[in-house]
């Protein structure tokens, strides 16, 4: 009888320790890469270089690019709650520059 009166309170506090009190993603859950976790971000319009170092600054996601290509082209102002990788993608909407995701690092090329 005692054994199931030490296992719920045992279980109880597994199931309250995975609860979160928002429905935003952890930053600790191992599962989600850098590059998907929600941020609020404010980024104004500008060359794609300082938008780039904008968002990957202390996020633990990269952007993998061509500078000499990419560099220099102006892209659209984000901001909002929302990822680096929607951010980045909202950037590039006005330019023929396309992202793509490969695990913690987004890829952009034209």
């Amino acid at each position: 009888m005692r054994r199931p009166l030490i296992l719920a309170p045992i279980l109880l506090i597994a199931a309250l320790a995975g609860c979160q009190s928002d429905s935003s993603i952890s930053a600790s859950s191992p599962e989600v890469s850098p590059c998907n976790r929600l941020r609020n971000i404010n980024v104004p319009a500008q060359g794609f270089d300082d938008t780039a170092h904008s968002l990957v600054h202390t996020t633990g996601c990269f952007i993998k690019t061509d500078l000499a290509d990419t560099g220099s082209i102006h892209v659209a102002a984000v901001s909002g709650h929302l990822s680096i990788a929607a951010a980045l993608s909202r950037a590039l909407a006005p330019t023929q520059l396309q992202v793509t995701q490969n695990g913690d690092t987004l890829i952009v090329h034209s």
